[in-house]
């Protein structure tokens, strides 16, 4: 039963607190309210007003025997609030508190009864008066009392008294007590591996209190029925429990005989970036029914999934408290090459390479960090061993083009071009450009090589600077070759040469059957006659008939002999 009193004096109304609390839970609370004869001059209306404000306002929860005078010739007002169970009475004290103030928070009753601990524990942030404060507002509001100098002066705290089992305890107005017969353990720890989202062992450390031996090992005996192991040595007990995170709070709870452990793991991208992933772990426990009144809060040491930072961390395990590791997995290379063609147009493709297992780790993390956008460029992912590629093409038609996506991609990133041409078959090229992909990977790192390479246009080559750098180092370059006016001409006398020389050496079919003229005017045929020819051409010599007469000689024409000296070069014969 919860029972309170109205005192109104010079201090104001006397306000003083009984909470009586039965083994089984359940219990009142008395709130007596007197206002010394002192005050009565004060009250408008009197007695009469004074029950007429409190009748329209009393809250259902809270029965009220209306105004008696004391024997002092003050008045006296009683509320009581009764409970069948600790959960109904903080759910009866939630609803006055929030009549009035809604931030306070929800006290904790708790009835305790077992093999180590027997008593009761509250714990309360406010006063009696918090729980009356709708009836010093009405009081205010209906002209009955005056309330221009604050709620202060309307109101004064008695005493407040906790009885519990047949044992009475003074205490604070805003009740803070624990009522035990306590052998609990002096020491309770927990010390947690998250292996993975789904898989996590925890250790949960005892050091013995006051009582005997066999008191722990009873409790053990009797707890740990479901086939878990303690491990007992000296005053010091050990039990090991792995599972889901589903699991860890089961077996935490029974354990250490509550109902209040709770474990969860969940992952999702951290504020840092979209590939960063973050992991939150939300651990609550209590141990009021084992631990000793020495024990004021437990801890767990847990410690973060490989790679993740902090590797660990100390959490105080306390209702609403959630600790965070991140991940932020790196790349294993970024391979960069960028092409200037001919006509100044001008494509990037760049590379990064990542773990199989983070990118699949991180989702569409990846790919939402590293997308050019649509209007940029192209992103595409493929599948390299235990490896993903993540492939970013960006282009433009020409150097201004170019940047303005560049840009657009990564902050910082900058691309100078510019082409000359000192003279007709000569044409240069500057260029200066920075890859700026920190802004990219700042995040994450990147545990192998960053190279970055520029290509120059055919047929140029690089005179001064580097094509290439690293680490995301700027690239400055000059680079110089033929120009494509030079190309074209080029081409058109080499051409020409080309026909110059097949005309010298393999001489055409007009030419075979070419008729020349003679002294006498009649005409002579030329008949070929096999000459040998160090080009490997069956080339005729011709057999001169003049008049149509066959042209006669006492010998057979000789061929034409290579010439020892010219056989390694082609020469041509002459004749001996």
């Amino acid at each position: 039963m919860t029972g309170l009193a109205f005192v109104l004096t010079a201090c104001g109304a006397e306000i003083s607190t009984v909470l009586t609390v039965e083994t089984d839970g359940s219990g009142s609370r008395e709130i007596l309210l007197v206002l010394d004869e002192s005050d009565l001059e004060n009250v408008k209306g009197g007695s009469a007003a004074l029950e007429a404000s409190i009748v329209e306002r009393v809250p259902d929860d809270l029965d009220y025997s209306g105004i008696s005078q004391n024997a002092e010739g003050g008045l006296e007002a009683t509320f009581v609030l009764e409970f069948s169970s600790t959960e109904e009475y903080v759910e009866k004290i939630d609803a006055l508190l929030g009549l009035s103030d809604d931030s306070i928070a929800t006290p904790k009753l708790e009835v305790i009864d077992s093999k180590l601990v027997n008593g009761v524990i509250i714990e309360e942030e406010f006063t009696s008066y918090d729980l009356l404060a709708w009836l010093f507002g009405g009081l205010v509001e209906d002209g009955v009392i005056d309330g221009s100098q604050g709620t202060s002066n309307l109101y004064s705290l008695g005493t407040t008294v906790v009885e519990f089992d047949g044992t009475t305890h003074e205490s604070w107005a805003d009740i803070n007590e624990n009522i035990t017969v306590n052998n609990g353990f002096s020491q309770v720890k927990m010390a947690t591996q998250i292996i993975d989202l789904d898989n996590v062992e925890r250790q949960i450390m005892f050091v013995s209190g006051s009582g005997p031996e066999e008191l722990y090992q009873s409790y053990f005996d009797e707890v740990l029925a479901d086939g878990l192991d303690v491990v007992h040595e000296g005053n010091r007990w050990s039990v090991e429990v792995s599972g889901t995170p589903e699991e860890i709070t089961n077996l935490t709870n029974t354990v250490l005989s509550t109902d209040d452990a709770y474990f969860s793991v969940e992952s999702g991208p951290s504020e840092r970036g979209p590939a960063v992933v973050q992991v939150t772990v939300a651990n609550e426990a209590t141990c009021d029914k084992i631990c000793g009144s020495d024990v004021m809060q437990l801890f767990d040491e847990v410690t973060a999934p490989s790679s993740f930072s902090p590797g660990s961390a100390e959490v105080w395990l306390q209702p609403g408290t959630s600790t965070a590791f991140e991940y932020a997995p790196a790349f294993e290379s970024i391979d960069q090459k960028v092409q200037i063609d001919a006509n100044g147009s001008v494509n990037a493709k760049t590379e990064f390479t990542v773990a199989a297992s983070d990118a699949a780790l991180v989702g569409d993390g990846f790919e939402m960090l590293l997308s050019p956008g649509e209007a940029a460029g192209s992103l595409q992912a493929r599948e390299d061993g235990d490896n993903v590629v993540y492939t970013v093409e960006i282009a433009g038609d020409n150097a201004d083009d170019f940047q303005g996506s560049y840009q657009s991609w990564t902050d910082g990133g900058e691309f100078n071009l510019s082409t000359t041409q000192p003279s007709l078959f000569e044409s240069a090229t500057h260029v200066w450009f920075n890859p700026s992909l920190a802004p990219l990977v700042a995040q994450h790192g990147v545990t192998g090589q960053v190279v970055t390479e520029v290509g120059v246009p055919f047929p140029q080559s690089v005179q001064n600077g580097s094509a290439i750098s690293h680490n995301g180092e700027p690239v400055t370059l000059y680079a110089s070759g033929m120009s494509q006016t030079g190309i074209v001409l080029t081409v058109i006398i080499g051409l020409i040469v080309i026909g110059a020389v097949t005309l010298v050496i393999i001489r055409p079919t007009w030419l075979r059957n070419l008729v020349v003229s003679t002294t006498g005017g009649t005409a002579a045929r030329v008949k070929p006659v096999a000459v040998p020819n160090p080009l490997g051409h069956d080339i005729r010599q011709p057999d001169r008939r003049v008049g149509g007469e066959p042209r006669t000689s006492s010998t057979e024409a000789e061929p034409i002999q290579q010439h020892p000296s010219q056989e390694s070069s082609g020469g041509s014969g002459r004749i001996q």
